[in-house]
């Protein structure tokens, strides 16, 4: 959050949490970024 925050400014923190959650959802889904998804949460 806070990168997001850093890069975009407001913006950035009101998106960051949905840009998370999209993108772990994509790594959940695909087998080579599975590490990536158990980083970014359980």
């Amino acid at each position: 959050m806070l990168a997001w925050g850093w890069l975009w400014g407001v913006w950035g923190l009101l998106l960051g949490a949905p840009l998370l959650m999209a993108v772990k959802a994509v790594c959940d889904r695909v087998d080579d970024l599975k590490p990536i998804g158990e980083l970014l949460g359980g």
